[in-house]
């Protein structure tokens, strides 16, 4: 059966629910809930619904079971619970998040579910039902329940807490507690720590799921797009978020570089230098990394070129190893924007000097295009000049181009000519700038700065892979698959390379990728 969105089918009543969650997460957290396969009605007394298979997924009782969790990512966890129940009670079902064997998680370690469960009995669910699946999860593992958490359970049990908000404020103010008394031992004189609930308590489970063949919610019309009030009446758009500063998870990189189908030379150059620091502690595992991406696409002659982008990357290099890596408090900050700009333009003034000191003149003087990207932790700087791309891609929000060439038919666009018009001159795609053929006045590079706030994959290209838009054209095959954390990045690389040179082949081509993961920086929480 297609369940495309534009099918005109009636879906059965719990492939609605599959649909209307699809549609009411956002692209990030989509791949929380299993994708819709198929569904269709066997009989008038048999639904047949078909979801994505993760019976090889980890399960999270397996987590406690095995680790020691820090408190830090045991909050972050219920942190994730809350934010789910609030979506599936919106579509009745909360019942997924009280099933243990139904909790697993991704290959970064996030909360998913296995299936969607209805709610068999709605005015049973609430944040006591959430507080027995945590008394569960401490159940399961060899962790002693920490005095603050141990109060937590107690007032969910008497009922005391009844909103999403107020109990997200408990699990904050109980993770300030232990930042702000980092030597307190926050476990409880052990004759307080008695099971809030007995094994017989924990197992009866008043809130049995309903079979899926009887649901039949007056809510879902198959006719008409479907409405879900939340719990407070207001629009679901309207609902309270709360947004948590990120800090970086993991980052992985790659780049390789070849020279084509048609040259028989290569005048690109990349480096990639990258600095981590992985700590881990009772708080939790966190990454420190420095990392410092440079491709340059050079010009001006067999041998020319090649020097050209050689120079720049290598000056590149040097300047901000003095400027920045080797710096005692570089550990906490990126260059600033002037610093950078300085260092491009002594990389323009090394490649000019040498066109000076041979005589170089016209097309024969060396230059290079450059796109350089500075990461500190979850902050970036990104600077370019000429037409070397960078691309930013996420799950969230698609493939972006971070940078603007400068050739003519962009100047032209910023001077108000009609992009049709600007592209057929046929002086289009010549370069305005770049660096080594003109003197340091002559140099203007874009440069700005963005923080990280979800899992993207950064793209530095030059124009052997870029032409022709062929990485707009395979996004869905050679980018948006190298999200995975199980994706071989270098593999990327490769691949990517393979698609220039079977679609275009005509120039250089060099590829860099860098996967930045992040998670919220439930530390870095302000109230």
């Amino acid at each position: 059966m297609d369940i495309s969105p534009n099918a005109q089918v009636i879906l059965p009543e719990l492939a609605q629910i599959y649909r209307a969650l699809e549609s009411q997460l956002n692209e990030m957290d989509r791949h929380r809930v299993p994708s819709l396969q198929e569904s269709w009605l066997e009989d008038e007394n048999k639904t047949v619904t078909v979801i994505e298979d993760r019976s090889d997924w980890k399960k999270v009782v397996d987590l406690w079971r095995e680790e020691n969790m820090p408190s830090e990512q045991i909050i972050f966890m219920f942190h994730e619970m809350l934010d789910l129940w609030e979506q599936l009670e919106i579509v009745h079902c909360r019942q997924s998040l009280l099933e243990l064997d139904n909790l697993l998680l991704d290959e970064d370690e996030i909360l998913c579910l296995k299936c969607l469960y209805p709610d068999g009995n709605p005015e049973a669910i609430t944040l006591k039902e959430l507080g027995k699946l945590w008394q569960k999860l401490f159940q399961q593992s060899d962790m002693t329940q920490v005095g603050s958490l141990l109060t937590l359970f107690q007032d969910l049990k008497a009922e005391k807490m009844t909103a999403v908000d107020q109990l997200r404020d408990r699990l904050e103010d109980i993770l300030a507690e232990e930042q702000g008394n980092p030597d307190l031992d926050l476990d409880s004189d052990p004759e307080s720590l008695a099971p809030l609930y007995s094994e017989e308590e924990l197992d009866q489970d008043k809130t049995q799921p309903i079979d899926y063949n009887d649901y039949n919610p007056a809510a879902f019309s198959p006719s008409a797009p479907t409405q879900f009030p939340s719990s407070t009446g207001a629009p679901f758009e309207d609902m309270p978020t709360v947004v948590l500063p990120m800090q970086l998870f993991s980052l992985d990189y790659a780049g390789a570089t070849d020279k084509g189908m048609q040259r028989d030379h290569n005048e690109d150059s990349f480096l990639i230098h990258t600095q981590l620091e992985r700590i881990e502690d009772k708080t939790g595992r966190t990454i420190h990394a420095k990392g410092l991406y440079i491709l340059c696409d050079g010009m001006g002659g067999h041998a020319g070129g090649e020097e050209a982008s050689m120079v720049g990357v290598n000056t590149l290099k040097e300047y901000f190893q003095t400027h920045w890596f080797d710096l005692p408090d570089s550990d906490s900050r990126l260059p600033s924007t002037e610093c950078i700009r300085e260092g491009i333009l002594q990389a323009n003034e090394a490649i000019y000097d040498i066109n000076q000191s041979q005589s170089r003149t016209g097309s024969g003087r060396m230059g290079t295009t450059l796109v350089l990207v500075l990461i500190q932790d979850v902050h970036v700087a990104v600077a370019h000049v000429g037409d070397s791309r960078l691309y930013m891609f996420s799950r969230k929000q698609g493939l972006s181009v971070l940078t603007q060439d400068h050739d003519v038919a962009q100047r032209e666009i910023k001077r108000g000519l009609e992009p049709e018009l600007a592209f057929a001159r046929p002086d289009a795609y010549q370069l305005t700038q770049a660096l080594g053929p003109r003197h340091n006045d002559f140099v203007k590079p874009d440069i700005y700065c963005f923080e990280l706030n979800q899992d993207s994959l950064l793209l530095l290209s030059s124009d052997g892979l870029t032409d022709n838009d062929l990485v707009e054209k395979h996004v869905g095959t050679h980018i948006e698959p190298l999200m995975s954390s199980r994706a071989n990045l270098e593999r990327g690389v490769s691949d990517l390379i393979d698609l220039a040179n079977e679609h275009n082949g005509h120039d250089n081509i060099t590829v860099v990728l860098v996967r930045a993961k992040v998670r919220p920086n439930l530390g870095g929480l302000s109230r």
